[in-house]
């Protein structure tokens, strides 16, 4: 039950941002191209990064690749954090790539957003994990129970 919580948490954020992303692609596209770090790669990020996140929200919606999309989405979260830490550390021009509401919060929020929910996806998929681990071992100790 906690998995599915979570998941739908995830897939709530990544439909909408990928979203923001297309609709307003080249405002995204262009606030890419002001960061010095992205912006030989803009056009390529400006494309994978919404389409990385819709693939996320299709493993999180279906249970068997839920685990897996849990992870995936911890990944993302991560190398957006290290992004985010880097522009603040690196750079003089801070553009935000953002859609919406989550545009509206300061870096530090920003990065406080992304590590709880780094955190919800990590905690969803170890109790995924330790759910999965629990099953195979009523299924193996079942096997091994003779039948009379």
């Amino acid at each position: 039950m906690k998995s599915e919580i979570i998941a739908a948490l995830l897939i709530l954020l990544f439909a909408y941002t990928a979203f923001q992303k297309f609709i307003g692609h080249g405002t995204f596209l262009n606030t890419l191209h002001n960061s010095a770090l992205l912006r030989p790669v803009a056009i390529f990020v400006s494309w994978s990064v919404p389409i990385t996140e819709l693939a996320i929200v299709c493993l999180l919606l279906f249970p068997l690749l839920r685990k897996i999309g849990l992870l995936c989405s911890a990944v993302l979260l991560t190398v957006f954090t290290i992004y985010i830490v880097c522009m603040l550390l690196f750079s003089s021009s801070l553009p935000c790539t953002c859609g919406g509401i989550i545009s509206s919060l300061s870096w530090k929020q920003h990065i406080l957003f992304n590590i709880i929910f780094i955190g919800l996806a990590l905690y969803g998929w170890y109790s995924m994990r330790e759910t999965s681990d629990t099953n195979n071992n009523i299924a193996i100790r079942r096997s091994q129970t003779p039948v009379t």
